[in-house]
């Protein structure tokens, strides 16, 4: 199925984790970074403001989304003893103004994507929020998440990444279920002729994959597919497919023995040079290098 394909290839970085500890009343600022901002709620309610305007009211289990500044502001407490939430060990977020702590939040930075600039969550106007109350293991992963956080072993980074990843397959299937996501990119999926497209792309990286060829893979017109594919991926079908080819190209470099030639012409550059400038300008460090460095 291509929705397993494209999870498959999903590239997930995980920031560090933080405590958000919120009375009744009280606001908390969360910054605008490149990273989207995962939220998911221990205890209490509150809302997610952007700007003046009131956002959406998020409970407890709740995971939620969002990529800009925004306030995470207190309303109500719940039966569950907030303070007995709190780890030590991982950095603590304090509302304004400070108080009893009934509004409880892990909250986390996640990039996921198909190599540097096709971002996942591109698209999002505003916050995506789940109540996830009856999902135990979404519940039971947060635990092992802030956990790891606390303890700060060896490949704890690692082990982060990787219950994240888990954390956002259910996030996925719970969004896919949805009329309308808000992730531009799980939405175009449901787009048939987009579907046929993408598939082709990550199953043939090696092909030349032009602009007409994939036009009559989409059933359609050059000029209309091209303006569709900018639609749904933000982005031109040339520079989509040279994303993937040079991420691929990151996972051969660190889990194989080939030749930095060998990987150029397995994943569809004409020459290593042409490859080894792309993978540069994608990533400014040279092929070579970058397999020294993550062995």
């Amino acid at each position: 199925m291509l929705f397993d394909r494209l999870l498959k290839d999903l590239h997930v970085s995980v920031g560090p984790s933080a405590m958000c500890e919120i009375a009744s009343g009280s606001r908390l600022l969360i910054e605008e970074l490149d990273w989207v901002t995962i939220h998911f709620v221990l205890a209490g309610s509150g809302r997610i403001n952007i700007g003046r305007t009131p956002g959406p009211e998020i409970s407890k289990y709740t995971l939620a989304l969002e990529k800009r500044r925004h306030v995470l502001e207190g309303s109500s407490g719940d039966d569950a003893p907030a303070e007995n939430l709190t780890i030590s060990g991982c950095e603590r977020l304090i509302g304004s103004p400070p108080g009893e702590a009934d509004f409880v939040v892990a909250c986390s930075r996640i990039q996921a994507g198909y190599g540097e600039g096709i971002d996942l969550f591109d698209g999002i106007t505003d916050p995506v929020t789940v109540n996830f109350f009856e999902s135990q293991t979404m519940r039971q992963l947060f635990d092992l998440i802030l956990q790891e956080s606390t303890d700060h072993s060896e490949g704890s980074l690692a082990m982060i990444e990787a219950l994240m990843r888990q954390c956002l397959v259910l996030l996925l299937r719970r969004l896919k279920e949805t009329d309308d996501s808000g992730l531009i990119f799980l939405n175009a999926l449901e787009d048939s002729r987009m579907s046929a497209v993408i598939a082709e792309i990550l199953d043939r990286p090696d092909d030349p994959h032009t602009v007409q060829s994939m036009a009559s893979t989409a059933t359609m017109s050059r000029s209309a597919y091209s303006d569709r594919f900018r639609k749904c991926f933000n982005d031109t079908q040339i520079a989509f497919a040279r994303k993937v080819r040079l991420r691929r190209s990151t996972e051969l470099l660190r889990t194989t023995q080939k030749s930095v030639g060998e990987i150029a012409a397995a994943t569809g550059f004409a020459s290593r040079n042409h490859f080894s400038q792309s993978f540069s300008t994608q990533y400014s460090i040279m092929p070579g290098e970058f397999r020294r460095k993550v062995r």
